[in-house]
Order: C-alpha cells, then sequence, then structure tokens
C-alpha cells in the first residue's frame, strides 16, 4: 500500500468511530427524568404526591402542571377528567379541598382557581367571594372560616383573587403584611417575618414577600435586616452534605429544599442584586444533587425518597433564576453504554486494519 491508501485507511476508520460514537453515548436528560416522574404520579385525574400514592390532591396537581405547562408538555393531559374531578373536590360553600369530601380551604382553593385559569375554565364568583369573605378585616386571610388570619393563607387568597382580576390596590391587607415583619434589632428574627411578628421563618417569609411584591409595597419593608436575616440561613460549610443549603431561620440545622426555594425567591423578588450575597453556585449544586435514579427530587440531602411536591420546588428555583437549562445536561446515574478511551483506541486500530486488509485484497492483489 502507498501512503494515499495508508491515509485513506485511517481517514475511514476515524470516520466510522465518528459515527458510531453519538449512538453510543446518554441520551437521559434531568429534564427528561423529571418530566417522565411528574407523569408517573397522574392518577387518571389529578396528580398525586408520589407514584405509590392512593389518590390525587389539588396540591400536587398544581405542581405537576406548572411543570408540565413550563415545558408545553400538556398534550396527553385528559382535560374534561381533570376539570371534573377538581370540580368534584368543590363544596357546598363553593371552596376547594385538596381532595374530595375534604373540608374547603384557602389554598386548595387557590390551587383550584389556578388550574381552571391554565384551561381557560371559567371559575364560579362564588368561589372568589368564598376567598374575600375569609378575609378578617383590614387584616390577613385565613385557611377557613374556623380560624384567624395567617400570613401564608394571606398569600394564597391574593394569588387567588388576582386570578380573578380584583383590584387590591385600596385594601389595607398591605399594611398589615408589611406589620408582620420583626423590626426588633434585639431579636433572633429580627428582619424576618411572622404572622406574630416575633417568630420569624422561612415560610412565613416567603408569603409575606410573595404577597408585599405582588401589592407593590416593597419599599415600605426593612431590606437590608431582612436580606441579612435569609443570608444567615444558608449553610456555608463546604464540608457538610448539605453545604449550599437555607434552613428555616438562621441557627437552625433543618437545611431543605422548601427554605432553600423561600430564601432564593424572596432575595429575587427584592432585586436580583441580592443573590450576589449568598453562595447561589453552592445552593444549585446542592439542589441538583437532590435528584434521584427516578427522575424526581428528595427534600434534603437525607431523606431518600421522591415527591412531586419536592420536585416542584426544585423546578421552581431554577424557573424563577432562569437556570432550567442546567436540567439539559445528562442524567449522572444512567450514562448509557459507555466505552472507555482505551477501547476507542482499540476500536479504531481494529477498523483501520480491516480497511487495509479489504483494500489490501480487493484493490492491490
Amino acid at each position: 500500500m502507498n501512503r494515499k491508501q495508508i491515509a485513506s485507511s485511517i481517514f475511514l476508520g476515524l470516520l466510522c468511530i465518528s459515527l458510531v460514537m453519538p449512538s453510543l453515548q446518554a441520551t437521559t436528560t434531568r429534564k427528561d427524568a423529571l418530566i417522565d416522574y411528574v407523569k408517573s404520579c397522574e392518577t387518571g385525574s389529578g396528580f398525586a404526591n408520589t407514584p405509590e400514592a392512593s389518590g390525587a390532591i389539588l396540591e400536587s396537581t398544581y405542581h405537576a402542571l406548572y411543570i408540565l405547562d413550563a415545558y408545553n408538555d400538556l398534550g396527553e393531559i385528559d382535560e374534561a377528567s381533570l376539570i371534573e374531578w377538581v370540580n368534584n373536590c368543590k363544596n357546598a360553600d363553593y371552596g376547594f379541598g385538596n381532595k374530595e369530601i375534604d373540608e374547603s380551604d384557602i389554598i386548595s382553593t387557590y390551587y383550584a382557581c389556578w388550574i381552571y385559569d391554565l384551561f381557560n375554565v371559567v371559575m364560579y364568583n362564588y368561589t372568589y367571594i368564598w376567598v374575600a369573605d375569609l378575609q378578617n378585616g383590614s387584616a390577613g386571610f385565613a385557611d377557613n372560616s374556623n380560624v384567624s388570619e395567617n400570613i401564608y393563607a394571606t398569600f394564597h387568597g391574593i394569588e387567588a383573587l388576582t386570578i380573578n382580576g380584583t383590584d387590591l390596590s385600596n385594601n389595607n391587607v398591605s399594611t398589615w403584611l408589611v406589620e408582620r415583619q420583626n423590626i426588633n434589632p434585639g431579636s433572633d428574627g429580627y428582619g424576618g417575618f411572622a404572622t406574630d411578628q416575633n417568630s420569624s421563618n422561612m415560610w412565613a417569609t416567603w408569603a409575606a414577600i410573595g404577597s408585599i411584591s405582588r401589592l407593590n409595597v416593597l419599599n415600605q419593608i426593612l431590606t437590608e435586616p431582612l436580606v441579612s436575616w435569609l443570608n444567615s440561613s444558608q449553610n456555608l460549610n463546604s464540608y457538610e452534605d448539605d453545604y449550599g443549603a437555607f434552613s428555616s431561620k438562621p441557627g437552625e440545622s433543618d437545611y431543605g429544599l422548601l427554605s432553600t426555594f423561600a430564601a432564593i425567591y424572596c432575595l429575587q423578588k427584592l432585586g436580583s442584586s441580592y443573590l450576589s450575597r449568598i453562595n447561589l453556585e453552592a445552593a444549585l449544586t446542592w439542589l441538583l444533587d437532590l435528584q434521584n435514579e427516578d427522575g424526581g427530587f428528595r427534600v434534603n440531602s437525607i431523606d431518600a425518597a421522591s415527591s412531586l411536591s419536592a420536585s416542584y420546588y426544585a423546578f421552581a428555583i431554577l424557573d424563577l433564576l432562569g437556570e432550567r437549562n442546567r436540567l439539559e445536561s445528562g442524567v449522572p446515574w444512567d450514562p448509557g453504554f459507555q466505552i472507555p478511551l482505551w477501547g476507542w483506541i482499540l476500536i479504531g486500530i481494529g477498523i483501520i486494519l480491516a480497511a487495509i486488509l479489504i483494500i489490501k485484497k480487493y484493490y492491490l492483489d
């Protein structure tokens, strides 16, 4: 063989390798795995919190639809059956329970309003009246007519009425919300929010900031104490499994996904520049490590079980930050059929030798 023929053989071998390699690489992405997990929680009507759970609930159905809608993947949803099931969760007072026969509560009612709006179904006007009636005068909203107002219920009441287009600009609930902030510099909860104003916690702070942002009165709160309180809840010990995660309040070690979502949500609402004051990359790395092999997410580094609620909050963080592209990478637990580098070298040599023999036999003999 001359040099030209040898060069042609080598080129042929490399070409074959380049064509074969892509088909042998992993194709499943984190996004694919997440969507598959979400769909595995479908019950035929709504969605359950896990594939093994016995029945659908409005909370999980909202979580699932939020993710699927974000990816324009609602095509397989039986809309008629879904809306019928949601409607069956409605009670005589026109509020909704989390599932059929459950008593009405404001949070489940918000989920129902959101789902109806997603599918362009008109919600009952009496439902919005029921929500509005849960406001305690000029204060916040209650979960139902039997309990007092709280920040978490207030957030969902405001969100439900916003879907209806209710004008809340003259509603004194904004004043009540602003007054839930702990403004005592000598308190451990200084800067955070709580219904009683004293026992600041991350979840109440998330609900307060979400509502205050919706009502456009963020300029009425103490921002710096709040940011400091939020930042102090992050785990900055790189030797711990929950490095980057947030706890329910400073000094606690209950690091988890919900608190991390709440903290990042608040900082983003206050202004994206505040995110530079935390170790955001550590938080996102920790978050991605919570994805299990079934595609779902768990709530922390200890709990091994996936759930739809945890998957929603993980996705919501990435969605809020414009970081959904991090789910486009291949899953780390299922790399597909992989051949080591030395294997590719041997395959390449074999292909080249085979090409040389073929050329020698059919073109030189």
